[in-house]
């Protein structure tokens, strides 16, 4: 999924845990998801954000279990929008996960932040080092 694609998709993640990707250009207006994927169930916020500047936006997930997930798409069939979510990173915080957020750096680098109760704000590094898991 690249930033150039020329599509507008809209994504959609349920209680029970599935990912959904729809396409918003349908001629025909009938919306139908272009991939179903099973994830982690009690998703609570998530964002679009490229953080790796590889013009692909990673999937940032914060769970209701105090958890933030960073996923990568990893494209299957060029000639097709197919491919799927892949985790990479897990940040395991100490209270509930209020919602996540993004700035950019004077460095044009990306800062990856989360919110928790009592007005307390986490910054959550990443490097390509934490890959496959890394917390």
């Amino acid at each position: 999924m690249r930033r150039d694609m020329g599509k507008q998709l809209m994504t959609v993640i349920t209680a029970e845990g599935f990912i959904y990707m729809f396409d918003l250009n349908d001629e025909d207006f009938v919306v139908s998801p272009l991939i179903v994927q099973p994830s982690l169930p009690n998703a609570k916020t998530m964002l679009f954000i490229d953080v790796d500047d590889d013009e692909r936006p990673e999937l940032v997930v914060g769970y209701s279990d105090r958890c933030v997930r960073l996923y990568k798409w990893e494209p299957g069939q060029p000639s097709e929008m197919t491919g799927r979510f892949v985790p990479v990173v897990r940040w395991e915080l100490e209270g509930q996960v209020g919602t996540i957020a993004w700035q950019r750096l004077a460095d044009q680098s990306i800062q990856l932040l989360a919110s928790q109760a009592g007005g307390v704000i986490i910054s959550l590094q990443w490097d390509e080092s934490m890959q496959n898991g890394g917390t």
